[in-house]
């Protein structure tokens, strides 16, 4: 079918129309419109990683790090500093100050200690004494590391805690154990002495090389009969 010049439907064979009489042109007007242009290529959106500074598509997570691309059209309605801080991993917390307090430390000859490690019967039993006279001594110190022992010059031993001297207690070892900070806590760890160290009477000694925690007022046994109380402050 043509269409003639006043819009009239006229068969392919007719030069005019049959109801106005126009001329028709023999070119048949198409029944259907031809299709649209294609529509522009849409230039690909970029965007920076601000963790990795890596450019990348409009994505929503950078694919080099994972880090949360605040430009997503998703995150449009959220503020940027609330979508990083939600998705970015926590730091982790500060260390715990080291403790430096005073801590005051008072050796005694203490008697029950001694009677009890008698009778275990080891083999120096019969030969140690239990001293007549023994004033208190007190140390007082301020560092996050306080060894216990008996000097020795030979060794290069120089404890803070030193308990050489008479009425000398020889069941101390020159390197017997230390007061320690350990995460802002101070706690008592035996460094390997011969005959171990003990707290507040306990049946056993405590593991070596392993911090013990210390409270105020608690009491370390070493040696034949010393006793050490320990205060904080």
């Amino acid at each position: 079918m043509k269409t003639c010049p006043n819009r009239h439907s006229v068969h392919d064979h007719l030069e005019y129309c049959e109801e106005c009489g126009s001329r028709v042109e023999s070119t048949p007007t198409r029944l259907f419109q031809p299709a649209p242009p294609p529509p522009p290529q849409q230039q690909v959106q970029l965007w920076t990683c601000s963790h990795c500074h890596t450019q990348q598509g409009l994505s929503r997570y950078c694919e080099a790090c994972g880090e949360p691309n605040p430009r997503h059209p998703e995150y449009a309605d959220e503020p940027t500093d609330e979508i990083e801080q939600q998705y970015r991993a926590p730091e982790p917390p500060p260390p715990p100050p080291m403790a430096t307090a005073r801590i005051t430390v008072t050796a005694t000859a203490d008697r029950a200690f001694f009677d009890r490690m008698q009778s275990h019967d080891g083999p120096d039993a019969g030969t140690l004494m239990f001293p007549a006279v023994y004033p208190p001594r007190t140390f007082t110190l301020e560092r996050p590391q306080i060894f216990i022992g008996r000097r020795s010059r030979s060794r290069g031993i120089e404890p803070d805690i030193d308990l050489s001297g008479a009425p000398e207690d020889s069941g101390v070892s020159h390197a017997h154990a230390a007061i320690i900070n350990a995460e802002g806590r101070w706690c008592v760890v035996d460094v390997g002495s011969s005959n171990g160290t003990y707290l507040n009477m306990a049946p056993e000694p405590i593991p070596a090389n392993t911090p013990t925690l210390l409270n105020h007022g608690d009491r370390i046994h070493l040696g034949a009969w010393t006793t050490l109380t320990v205060s904080f402050g």
